[in-house]
């Protein structure tokens, strides 16, 4: 990576992690489809599509457009794949409250306003191939994204 980039540092990305993970989720969350392709790639925009689409498909929308909680991204690995760029995998946890309302009334059709869930996932990000600066503020791509865990907490 430091021939890419000689002021890389591990370290920082591992705190910029969240960042770049917790804004792909929250526009994930206010529907933006648009911004999304311009911070998210292969599997983790693939990801992201199938959500939309389902949420579409049941005309009904997040109620919290927002993650309740979010921890610090810890480092798991990176890989150079074949005549690619480096890609750096980290695990992150998440608390939510899951409810989802109806576009249309505003009732709620799926969860609960109470619903808090934990999750944890798994995401790789590499060097955006055509970074837009301006409006996503990095030069990161998410390229994977993958539900490890998930529980239901009780309140």
């Amino acid at each position: 990576m430091r021939k890419i980039d000689p002021t890389f540092d591990l370290y920082e990305l591992e705190d910029d992690a969240k960042g770049i993970f917790e804004a792909a989720y929250t526009t994930y969350l206010n529907g933006k489809l648009d911004l999304l392709e311009k911070m998210c790639g292969e599997m983790a925009l693939g990801y992201f599509k199938v959500l939309l689409r389902k949420m579409e498909a049941e005309k009904c929308e997040p109620k919290y457009k927002y993650l309740w909680q979010i921890d610090p991204a810890s480092f798991s690995t990176a890989l150079i794949p074949e005549k690619k760029l480096p890609v750096f995998i980290f695990i992150i946890k998440t608390q939510e409250i899951y409810c989802n309302i109806s576009k249309v009334d505003k009732r709620i059709v799926d969860g609960d306003d109470e619903r808090l869930m934990n999750w944890e996932y798994q995401f790789a990000i590499t060097p955006h191939s055509n970074p837009d600066l301006e409006n996503v503020g990095h030069a990161w791509e998410i390229i994977e994204l993958q539900p490890r865990q998930v529980l239901k907490m009780l309140v």
